[in-house]
């Protein structure tokens, strides 16, 4: 979910994460990471307050169960093999784009499709709507 901000909403298995690094989203808990899971993580509430910011694109990635999963586990700092339970989303680097790229860069194929260089939601928005269509072709 990109506009002049970006956020990241995963269902995994039918449960719902979302992570709002570096943002301002707060609905039903003061999350210091925000991070929000289950109920918590309504995409349609988020949007609607994005909307408020500016522009809202949504660019959706085909990805499987295990893709999910390896990105919570990136999101949240777990290492292979350690229970969910033990990890905090991380901090956000400077950016809410910086944080997503360092995740999607440590997980194929989308480690092709980011720059981990990338700081900027526009940018963001590019690379991936770029590589989802080219993955269309």
């Amino acid at each position: 979910m990109i506009g002049s901000h970006a956020g990241m909403f995963i269902e995994n298995a039918g449960d719902h994460r979302l992570w709002d690094p570096a943002g301002s989203y707060r609905w039903r808990n003061e999350d210091p990471y925000n991070w929000y899971e289950g109920s918590d993580a309504d995409p349609i509430h988020y949007i609607e307050h994005m909307g408020g910011l500016g522009n809202v694109g949504l660019v959706p990635l085909d990805t499987t169960d295990e893709q999910e999963a390896e990105i919570i586990r990136k999101i949240l700092g777990i290492e292979p093999g350690q229970s969910e339970e033990w990890g905090n989303p991380r901090r956000p680097v400077p950016t809410c784009a910086a944080s997503i790229a360092e995740v999607l860069c440590q997980v194929e194929p989308y480690d092709k499709a980011v720059s981990p260089w990338t700081v900027r939601p526009h940018a963001l928005y590019h690379d991936l709507k770029e590589y989802v269509e080219e993955q269309a072709k």
